[in-house]
C-alpha cells in the first residue's frame, strides 16, 4: 500500500476547512484568500501593502481594534431563515494564528468532557493511504474530517480530526443512544443555536480557570481564553454579548 505525504501542516487551510462553505453566500469563496496569502512572498510591492493592511492590520495610520462581520440569512426550512455572519478577513487572520498558537490546548479543553458526542482528537493527519476512499472529500461540503477515514483521505475537510459521530442523526441511530434510551426513562433537548447570539465569551476563563482567578488577573491577556475572548470580540465590532 503506497503511503502519500500532504501538506496538513499548513496552517493558512483554517481559512477554508473553519469557513463552511455551504453556509456562506453563493458567490463568495475563501479560497482566493487562502492562494493570495500562500504566495503574498511573492507578489508585488502593492498587493503586500494592501494585504498588510487589510488582512494583517499593520502599516496602518491608525490601529485598528475591532471589525464588524458581514450579515446574511440563509434558509433553516420553509418558514425560517437562520442569521450568519462573515467574519472580516483581519479577524479571520487572527483565528488562523490562533490556531497556530493553540492548538494542542484546543484539544486538550475538548477532550475533558465525557459527554461529548462528536470532538476534535487530533490534528489532521500529514500522511494518507491510497485507497478507494482517498477522493471521498474531494469536493466541499459540511463534512468533518473523522479519526477513522483521516489516514485513508487526501482531501481534509477540517483542521481536526474528530472523534465520535460527525452528524447529530448517526448518533440517534447509534449503539450509544440505545443504550442510553434504556437507561433512562426522560429526553431532554435543547437547541444549542438559539443560545449562540447569547454567549458570553468572558465566561470562558472562568471555565478553563476559575471566576474568582479570572477576575483577580483580568489584567492578563495572554492567555488561551482571554486571547479567545478578544479574537471572538475583535470580529463582532468589541462588543460582548449578554442576554
Amino acid at each position: 500500500m503506497k503511503t502519500n505525504l500532504i501538506k496538513r501542516r499548513d496552517y493558512n487551510r483554517v481559512l477554508i476547512t473553519e469557513t463552511l462553505p455551504f453556509e456562506t453566500p453563493i458567490i463568495f469563496s475563501n479560497d482566493g484568500l487562502y492562494d493570495l496569502l500562500s504566495t503574498i512572498d511573492t507578489a508585488d510591492e502593492v498587493l503586500k501593502v494592501a494585504v498588510c493592511a487589510i488582512v494583517f492590520g499593520t502599516d496602518l495610520p491608525k490601529q485598528v481594534n475591532s471589525t464588524e462581520p458581514y450579515l446574511y440569512k440563509v434558509k433553516k426550512n420553509s418558514h425560517e431563515f437562520r442569521r450568519l455572519a462573515l467574519l472580516h478577513p483581519s479577524s479571520q487572520w487572527r483565528l488562523r494564528c490562533f490556531y497556530e498558537k493553540y492548538e494542542h490546548l484546543i484539544l486538550h479543553y475538548c477532550s475533558v468532557s465525557p459527554a461529548s458526542i462528536r470532538t476534535p482528537r487530533r490534528i489532521a493527519g500529514s500522511f494518507y493511504s491510497k485507497s478507494s476512499w482517498e477522493n471521498i472529500n474531494q469536493y466541499k461540503n459540511g463534512a468533518v474530517t473523522t479519526t477513522t477515514l483521516d489516514k485513508y483521505v487526501k482531501y481534509t475537510p477540517s483542521y481536526f480530526a474528530y472523534e465520535g459521530h460527525d452528524r447529530l442523526y448517526k448518533f440517534f441511530n447509534s449503539r450509544d443512544y440505545f443504550a442510553l434510551e434504556k437507561q433512562f426513562s426522560v429526553l431532554t433537548t435543547l437547541d444549542v443555536s438559539k443560545c449562540f447570539d447569547s454567549i458570553y465569551t468572558h465566561s470562558l476563563s472562568w471555565a478553563v480557570k476559575d471566576k474568582s482567578f479570572t477576575k483577580a488577573n483580568v489584567a492578563i491577556s495572554s492567555t488561551f481564553a482571554q486571547e479567545f475572548d478578544e479574537i471572538i470580540r475583535h470580529g463582532n465590532h468589541k462588543l460582548v454579548i449578554v442576554k
